[in-house]
């Protein structure tokens, strides 16, 4: 599965990676992750192979759901939210005085989350 044409780091084998070729995100992306959750208009079900934003662009912030599997999904918002709550958590640093945050978390069952700055 072809992750979005954007340049990215080499990824190790681990639940979370971080980089900043993705472009670092202010970390008000507090807002999108909320949003997911509480959006009516946000579809987190029958989601076809290949990678969806989310949200769109929000406060410079996408969400971004990458399905690796040759079938459709159907995570819960509210699950896919934990995602996001460990990405931010695990992969925020301080660039410049800015908290920011962007990184990617896999699923075991075939499918990850990325949280970047808009392209």
């Amino acid at each position: 599965m072809k992750i979005p044409s954007i340049p990215f780091a080499t990824f190790a084998l681990v639940s979370f990676v971080t980089t900043s070729l993705f472009g670092s995100v202010s970390v008000a992306v507090a807002s999108p992750v909320n949003e997911l959750v509480d959006r009516d208009t946000t579809s987190t079900q029958n989601k076809s192979p290949g990678c969806q934003s989310l949200l769109g662009c929000n406060r410079a912030a996408e969400v971004v759901l990458c399905n690796d599997k040759p079938y459709t999904i159907n995570p819960s918002k509210q699950y896919l939210r934990t995602y996001m709550d460990d990405i931010v958590r695990q992969c925020q640093r301080n660039i410049g005085g800015l908290n920011t945050v962007c990184g990617q978390n896999f699923d075991t069952d075939g499918y990850n989350v990325i949280m970047r700055q808009c392209v």
